[in-house]
C-alpha cells in the first residue's frame, strides 16, 4: 500500500455540500492539481482512501476578478454518499 500525505484541507461550508452538488477548491491546492486552459475543466477521478470507491468529478475553474476560483462540480453523488448535504 502506498503511503498517503495530505496536500491540502477543505473545511466544507454550507455552500459546497448544499443542493449546487460542487465543491469549491482552496486556492493553495492550485499546485497540487492539474493545469486548467480551459474553463470547461477536466473530470478527475478520486478514489475514497475509506470505501476505495471511485468518483468522477469535473475539475474547472471560474474567473473571479483578475484570479480564478475552482471547483469540483459533479459533486452531488459524492456528497450525498458521505451524508454531508443540507438538502431535502
Amino acid at each position: 500500500m502506498k503511503e498517503l500525505s495530505v496536500l491540502f484541507k477543505k473545511e466544507f461550508k454550507k455552500s459546497d455540500v448544499g443542493c449546487w452538488g460542487r465543491i469549491v477548491i482552496p486556492k493553495e491546492a492550485e499546485k497540487y492539481l492539474p493545469s486548467l486552459s480551459e474553463k470547461q475543466g477536466i473530470v478527475l477521478w478520486i478514489r475514497d482512501v475509506h470505501s476505495s470507491q471511485v468518483w468522477g468529478m469535473k475539475y474547472k475553474y471560474w474567473a473571479n476578478n483578475k484570479s480564478r476560483m475552482y471547483v469540483l462540480d459533479s459533486a452531488g453523488s459524492f456528497i450525498r454518499k458521505m451524508d454531508w448535504s443540507t438538502s431535502p
